[in-house]
């Protein structure tokens, strides 16, 4: 049985390009200086509160536990102990937080 292995130009084109530029798009960034100001003061948190969107309340409790047990310098409260299980992406519901500051 002799089998043919034919090119289709059409097809494969697309597929190498997109390899090629995927190939491309992974070069490296390198910092070569920064520049701090030796004036700037880093603003003072003591007490922030740490937010994870997301559908799923087992997964907002999970991340929100793990980012405020990581947090040092500032006392971290996951939002889910002061606002409960309100949806966030809703201002209304979520404003039983007297001290979470929301933009206009």
């Amino acid at each position: 049985m002799n089998m043919k292995l034919t090119w289709k130009v059409g097809a494969t084109a697309p597929v190498l390009l997109a390899l090629a530029l995927a190939a491309g798009g992974c070069a490296t960034t390198e910092m070569t200086s920064t520049w701090t100001d030796p004036t700037a003061r880093g603003a003072s948190m003591s007490r922030i509160a740490v937010i994870a969107l997301t559908k799923d309340p087992g997964l907002r409790r999970m991340a929100e536990d793990t980012a405020a047990s990581q947090m040092r310098g500032a006392q971290a409260v996951p939002s889910y102990q002061v606002l409960g299980d309100a949806d966030l992406r809703n201002r209304e519901a979520s404003r039983g937080c007297s001290s979470c500051a929301w933009p206009a």
